[in-house]
């Protein structure tokens, strides 16, 4: 069995399990096939479920229903190629409410090239998503605030070229202290965001 240093004389053996299960993460294991064979302590309390509740193909009780096909779609491609599997999905907690998963898992290959085991880890991205959602609202309200601009300088410049002469001049002129101004303060808001 490995050892550990410690701070007394010689060495503690190491405990993988206790290693694995005191760490905050969450990490599982998978056979050659696929068949999710371990999930720590942490990711159990997560689900609020037993080992055999997510072992094999189990867990994908525990995944939204909008994401199974493709998160399974993904898997059985890795498998099949042996390539690292990193995905995202939606995973339901011990109180019900889903939350973004960042997965990865990664092949051990024995000496030959064949893997003999794969080792997971998933991470809760839920702030990172509601952050993306919130920038896109604000491109889109942004866009729509550009459209609109582009509509009402229209309109003023049509109005200004309708007129007399010297009123023309004043409203052209106005308009373009308005747009540069405008413009000043888009290039602001884009530079802060």
């Amino acid at each position: 069995m490995p050892a550990m240093a410690s701070s007394g004389q010689g060495s503690v053996p190491l405990n993988a399990q206790l290693l694995v299960d005191s760490i905050p993460a969450l990490i599982h294991t998978a056979r050659p096939d696929g068949y999710l064979d371990y999930f720590n302590k942490p990711w159990l309390e997560y689900l609020g479920v037993t080992l055999d509740k997510v072992t094999g193909w189990n867990w994908t009780a525990v995944v939204h229903p909008e994401d199974v096909e493709g998160i399974v779609a993904k898997w059985r491609a890795c498998l099949a190629t042996g390539e690292v599997f990193e995905y995202e999905t939606r995973v339901r907690s011990a109180n019900g409410e889903y939350r973004w998963m960042f997965h990865r898992k990664v092949p051990l290959r024995d000496a030959n090239g064949n893997i003999v085991k794969w080792y997971g880890s998933s991470l809760d991205i839920e702030e990172r998503k509601q952050a993306e959602e919130k920038l896109r609202r604000s491109e889109r309200d942004l866009h729509s605030i550009i459209e609109t601009i582009q509509r009402w300088y229209g309109r003023l410049l049509r109005t200004a070229l309708s007129t007399s002469s010297t009123r023309a001049g004043s409203i052209i002129r106005a308009s373009l202290r308005i747009s540069r101004g405008i413009g000043d303060g888009l290039q602001q808001f884009t530079l802060t965001t």
